[in-house]
C-alpha cells in the first residue's frame, strides 16, 4: 500500500476565498469548501484555465483499493471507489489534511 498526507496551516475555505472572493457565497462553512474544491475548475486563483489539480486528484482515488481523505477546518470529506461521503462537520483541525492511499 502507498499511503501521503499533506498538511498546510490554511483551511481550503481561507485560501479559496483570498484569491477569488466571488466564492463567498458558495463557501459558507468548511465542508462547503471543501466540496467546492473538488470540482473541476475550481482554483483559489480565479483563473478559468486552474481548477484541475484537486478534482484529478479525487477523480483517480475513486479507483479500487484507493481512498482520499479530506479535513479541513471543520470539514471533512471521504472518497473511495464505492462512496463518496456528503462533506460533513467534524472536529476542528487547525489547517488542512489530505491523505491518500493505494492499495499494492
Amino acid at each position: 500500500m502507498f499511503a501521503a498526507s499533506l498538511r498546510s496551516a490554511d483551511r481550503l475555505s481561507d485560501t479559496l476565498l483570498e484569491r477569488n472572493p466571488s466564492l463567498a457565497d458558495k463557501v459558507p462553512y468548511d465542508w462547503d469548501a471543501i466540496e467546492l474544491a473538488l470540482e473541476e475548475g475550481i482554483s483559489r486563483t480565479g483563473s478559468r484555465t486552474r481548477g484541475i489539480g484537486l478534482f484529478g486528484v479525487g477523480e483517480d482515488l475513486r479507483k479500487p483499493g484507493r481512498q482520499l481523505i479530506i479535513h479541513s477546518g471543520i470539514g471533512m470529506l471521504q472518497i473511495n471507489e464505492a462512496t463518496q461521503t456528503d462533506p460533513q462537520r467534524t472536529t476542528l483541525f487547525p489547517g488542512t489534511l489530505v491523505s491518500a492511499s493505494i492499495a499494492a
